[in-house]
């Protein structure tokens, strides 16, 4: 069983036609999908995403068709812009993110999203106390609540539970935990891509890395 609620019928009439499109390609429709509208522009753009890797099975997709997707995604991104109040804090997306790296052991990721925090806004103190927000007194309730799910999330196999999600539905929404999902997901791909590839770091964040005391 999900451990999120599917949007309704009504919430997912607007995707009617994307969610069309994947079922024509894959020959069902796929569970995944509908749980990733809670955040519209996640969708769109992970449908666009899939496909410039995977290509188009079987029947094909239009010029036409695939145009109106890439615009739809295009619609919901400026709309998500426009509703930053419901989005969790820049700060604590950047942490996500390196938590989940540092599960999953890549280095890279782990000097780019510890730079891209204090960017963000987040303390060098608080940065170094990543490496054990849960005995931190420097992080809130909610805080812990989504980086305990980072962490669980990152390692492999996974270790997340629902006892994970009923905590992170004491301090967010569906769709904030959405949003937070989506950050340990895209950073699954971040971190093998670059582990993978050995991809060398950069100037910037290194120099930041080597202030770090953690």
């Amino acid at each position: 069983m999900a451990r999120l609620n599917p949007p309704s019928a009504k919430q997912l009439k607007p995707f009617s036609a994307s969610l069309k499109m994947v079922e024509e390609q894959m020959g069902f429709a796929p569970n995944s999908m509908p749980l990733m509208a809670h955040r519209p522009a996640m969708l769109g753009s992970s449908m666009l995403f899939m496909n410039s890797i995977l290509g188009h099975k079987g029947k094909k997709v239009s010029l036409v068709k695939g145009l109106a997707q890439f615009l739809r995604t295009l619609k919901w991104t400026v709309q998500a812009r426009k509703a930053k109040e419901r989005e969790i804090d820049p700060g604590l997306k950047q942490m996500i993110a390196f938590v989940t790296s540092n599960a999953s052991g890549c280095r890279y990721c782990q000097a780019h999203t510890a730079h891209q925090a204090h960017r963000a806004g987040v303390a060098i103190e608080k940065i170094e106390a990543l490496w054990n927000f849960t005995e931190s007194n420097l992080f809130t309730s909610a805080e812990k609540s989504a980086l305990a799910l980072a962490f669980a999330a990152g390692q492999t196999p996974n270790a997340a539970s629902d006892s994970h999600f009923d905590d992170l539905r004491r301090y967010f929404t569906e769709e904030q935990i959405v949003e937070i999902v989506g950050i340990i997901a895209m950073f699954g791909f971040l971190n093998r891509w670059n582990d993978t590839l050995q991809t060398p770091l950069e100037s910037g964040p290194m120099e930041f890395s080597s202030r770090l005391s953690g």
